[in-house]
C-alpha cells in the first residue's frame, strides 16, 4: 500500500523504515526501502519551504570571488565529462537541438554549442546562474539560445522539438519525479535522447548522506529522494523510457566519506583526551592511539578549485564497485 500519497512505482511496497531527520527540511523525515534500493522524504516540504531553501543560497554558500570561481570550475569540469559521455549517442542528429533543465551557469549548453547544436534552451531558477549562462552563450553568435530564469515549465514548449534533453543533478530535488518524466517524454523527438546524472546516494548509504557529522554538505543538499542505479532504472522504465546505458562514476563510494569519518573520529578522540586530562578521576576510558598522518580533506561544499585537476569526473566503475554519481542514457520507449 502506498502510504505516502505520491505517484511512483517504488512506493507500492510498504516496507519503508525510518532512517533519520531530513537535514535540509526540519519538519521532514527520511525513510528507506531496502528491497527497492530507494529512500524518500516524508512529509514532502511545501512549495514555500522549497522556495525559501533555494533562495537561501543553494548554489553558492561562499559568495566571495573565490567561492564563485570554485563553483564555476567544478561545474565546467563535470560538464566536460558529461559531454564526453553523451557524445557517442548524439552523433546522428542533423541540426541538433537541446534542452537543459537546471542548466546552472550554462557549461553543458556551451559545450553542446561547440559541438554543433544549433538551438539550445536552458531553464535555471537562480538569477545569478541564469545571468552567467546568458553571458557565456551569447559569445556563440552562430547558435540560437534561450535561457529562462524560472522553474521548468513544460507547457510552453512544443512537443517533438528536442533531440537531447539533459537533467543533471535535478531529479533528486523534484517533489514529484514521475510527473516530471511524463512532462519530458513528449518534448523528445522520435529518436531523441534523455541524459541524466544524479547522486548514487543509496550506494553511498542514506544514513551517511543525511548525517552532517559524516557529510558536512548534508544540510545544503536539499535532496528529496535517494536513488541507486537499479531504482532509477526502474522508475524510468515504468515511466515510458528505455535505459540504454547506465554506469556509476566519480570517486569510489567506499572512499567518499572516508576523510570526513576520520576527521569526525579525530575530533571525538580529541575531546576525550581533553576531558581525560581535566577529569582524570572521573573518566577511566583508555586514550586511543591515533595515526597523526592527516588525510586530504574534501571541500565542505563539494567545490573544486582550478588546481584540483585530478577529481575523477570520468572514472567509471563496473561490477561490485560503484562511484558516487549515476550517469545514464535513455530513449522514449
Amino acid at each position: 500500500m502506498n502510504t505516502f500519497g505520491i505517484e511512483n512505482p517504488l512506493y507500492r511496497s510498504s516496507e519503508f523504515l525510518f532512517v533519520g531527520k531530513h537535514p535540509s527540511f526540519s519538519e521532514s523525515n527520511v525513510y528507506e526501502n531496502k528491497n527497492e534500493e530507494f529512500a524518500l522524504t516524508h512529509p514532502l516540504p511545501n512549495s514555500q519551504q522549497i522556495i525559501e531553501f533555494y533562495e537561501s543560497g543553494f548554489y553558492i554558500k561562499d559568495n566571495s570571488l573565490t567561492g564563485l570561481d570554485k563553483r564555476l570550475q567544478f561545474s565546467y569540469q563535470r560538464a566536460l565529462a558529461q559531454i564526453n559521455f553523451i557524445e557517442p549517442f548524439i552523433q546522428e542528429y542533423p541540426n541538433p537541438t537541446a534542452l537543459d533543465i537546471g542548466c546552472s551557469e550554462g557549461s553543458l549548453l556551451v559545450l553542446l554549442q561547440e559541438r554543433g547544436f544549433t538551438t539550445v534552451t536552458g531553464y535555471e531558477p537562480d538569477t545569478k546562474m541564469a545571468n552567467f549562462a546568458n553571458e557565456r552563450l551569447a559569445k556563440h553568435n552562430d547558435a540560437s539560445f534561450t535561457i529562462k530564469n524560472e522553474v521548468f515549465g513544460h507547457t510552453e514548449l512544443e512537443e517533438n522539438s528536442y533531440d537531447l534533453v539533459c537533467s543533471s543533478h535535478i531529479f533528486e530535488h523534484l517533489p514529484n519525479p514521475i510527473v516530471h518524466l511524463k512532462q519530458l517524454k513528449p518534448l523528445l523527438k522520435e529518436n531523441g535522447t534523455l541524459f541524466m546524472e544524479i547522486p548514487n546516494q543509496y550506494g553511498l548509504g542514506v544514513k551517511n548522506c543525511i548525517t552532517p557529522s559524516i557529510f558536512p554538505s548534508a544540510k545544503i543538499q536539499g535532496h528529496l529522494y535517494f536513488y541507486s542505479p537499479n531504482s532509477i532504472k526502474k522508475i524510468l522504465e515504468d515511466s515510458g523510457f528505455k535505459v540504454t546505458h547506465i554506469i556509476t562514476c566519480g570517486r569510489n563510494i567506499k572512499d567518499v566519506f572516508a576523510n570526513h569519518k576520520k576527521k569526525y573520529s579525530r575530533k571525538k578522540i580529541s575531546i576525550i583526551k581533553k576531558l581525560k586530562n581535566k577529569f582524570q578521576n572521573i573518566i577511566k576510558s583508555p586514550i586511543v592511539k591515533v595515526d597523526n598522518q592527516k588525510g586530504i580533506e574534501l571541500p565542505e561544499n563539494n567545490y573544486i578549485s582550478q588546481a584540483d585537476n585530478n577529481f575523477p569526473f570520468e572514472t567509471y566503475w563496473e561490477g561490485d564497485q560503484q562511484g558516487q554519481w549515476i550517469r545514464l542514457i535513455a530513449k522514449p520507449d
